[in-house]
């Protein structure tokens, strides 16, 4: 979609970590009982926002797009989902291995999908650096640049290196 097509609201990204040792832990049923109380505890958590689309991405990965949601709505839905997951770490179905994270961000229709979802990820990012069990929206209190990068950072970054001749090879041979 172009960015006059997009309306504003907020892409949540949420990822529960170290999913696949839980996995090979405690076993695939398990793992597949857990991934389905998730989702019915975001389910619940975002039933009152019209329009919103709930989606698993991958693995242990969720993502709500929910449209024509105000910051502030998307400040207590994302309380709301985070208060809701934290049971699950304390009951022991999470485990101490696995973390929730939670990136946010809000959108007004000025950015297209791509920077959306950059900005997402990079509020996951932060969250992920702000340690286990955090939420990050994306423009709130964000981390020095240098911290977090988007892969399009790296890339330039790299690129940017390289053109410059700034690299030196080590290499330690294994005996």
């Amino acid at each position: 979609k172009t960015p006059e097509e997009i309306i504003s609201g907020a892409l949540i990204l949420i990822e529960l970590n170290e999913f696949k040792a839980y996995n090979q832990q405690l076993g695939y049923a398990k793992a597949d009982e857990l991934l389905k109380k998730v989702a019915e505890i975001l389910t619940l958590s975002a039933a009152n926002i019209a329009g919103v689309c709930l989606a698993r991405v991958s693995g242990a990965s969720f993502a709500i797009l929910a449209p024509n949601i105000s910051l502030e709505d998307t400040r207590e839905t994302t309380t709301r989902i985070h208060k809701q997951l934290e049971p699950l770490h304390n009951k022991g179905k999470v485990d101490e291995i696995t973390g929730t994270h939670i990136g946010v961000a809000y959108y007004d229709g000025h950015q297209d999908s791509t920077e959306i979802l950059s900005m997402a990820d990079l509020a996951l990012r932060a969250a992920q650096i702000k340690g286990s069990n955090h939420w990050h929206i994306y423009g709130e209190q964000n981390l020095t640049h240098d911290k977090v990068r988007s892969a399009t950072d790296w890339k330039q970054f790299m690129q940017n290196m390289i053109s410059a001749k700034n690299f030196e090879l080590h290499y330690q041979p294994i005996r």
